[in-house]
């Protein structure tokens, strides 16, 4: 299951009693009971340690380091997985979606946080102890104020904080509802919403014109709530990509837009928690379908 969960941080309490409510919801649904369950993948935005299992921060937890693996596996008594939710759904679109065709890809997420799932060789690219990709992380220069940060340009925060946040948009923003709300907005010519999404399109075209001179991938798949921003957030991304771009590098990349539904960010985390137990045993690029 993906929780809808509200965007504030929680304690590590709180979201454990929220997972382990829906994990055993979702088997009990199955008609099956934890004991025919040999593994379990949760998904979380943030920087995810995979091969230890800490969340070495996330939006949606008030502490940082937080051993969630043990927690999970311990609540649950069986083995958990927790990993970067950019990282499963790039597997997903490998072995279910939109890369099937392909050994090597990029997939850009943009959620509450900037994720990035970076395939190479029928791979998922991770750093030093199997550590996700916080894109939003990304430097794209100095201002007034220091560093210039993607999030601060593209992440939701940044995007929804352009617009008043009273009445019933700050309770949307609240119940992390704020994006579909906002593509309302937009739709009714909301001035400040149209430019932080225009704003937002730009950075995230400039940081996809560099992931491309870095790793010249056939294709990049974007997925995320920020997709819902419509044409102004679009238009401008590949305004931006089209200006920044190599020239010697113009046609190898792909852009595919996915508005990826909640089942299939869940196929993800299941194609990790089958990763993992059978080391892919039916292909490189996973199950028939």
């Amino acid at each position: 299951a993906r929780l809808a969960d509200p965007h504030r941080p929680q304690p590590i309490g709180v979201i454990a009693d929220l997972v382990e409510d829906g994990v055993r919801r979702c088997v009990v649904d199955a008609g099956l009971s934890l004991e025919d369950v040999d593994s379990i993948c949760l998904g979380f935005p943030g920087v995810i340690e995979h091969r230890t299992g800490y969340i070495r921060s996330s939006p949606i937890f008030r502490d940082t380091n937080v051993d969630f693996a043990a927690e999970m596996s311990t609540r649950l008594s069986t083995p958990t997985i927790v990993e970067s939710d950019a990282h499963a759904i790039t597997l997903g679109h490998h072995w279910f979606g939109k890369a099937r065709d392909l050994e090597d890809m990029v997939l850009i997420s943009l959620e509450q946080t900037l994720g990035l799932g970076v395939l190479h060789g029928n791979s998922l690219f991770r750093g030093a102890g199997g550590l996700s990709h916080n894109l939003g992380d990304l430097v794209l220069g100095m201002g007034p104020q220091g560093v210039v940060r993607l999030f601060s340009q593209a992440g939701e925060s940044a995007i929804l904080g352009e617009q008043q946040a009273d009445g019933r948009f700050a309770e949307a923003i609240r119940l992390g509802r704020g994006m579909t709300h906002a593509q309302a907005l937009i739709k009714a010519d909301d001035d400040r919403l149209i430019a932080a999404a225009i704003r937002a399109g730009e950075a995230v075209g400039l940081t996809i014109a560099n992931i491309v001179t870095l790793f010249a991938p056939p294709r990049v798949i974007l997925v995320g709530s920020s997709l819902a921003l419509g044409e102004p957030f679009l238009n401008s991304l590949r305004d931006a990509y089209a200006l920044a771009i190599p020239p010697s590098l113009r046609g190898v990349s792909e852009l595919v837009f996915d508005d990826s539904s909640d089942d299939f960010w869940a196929q993800g985390a299941a194609a990790v928690a089958l990763y993992e137990l059978y080391e892919s045993p039916w292909s490189t690029t996973g199950p028939a379908l």
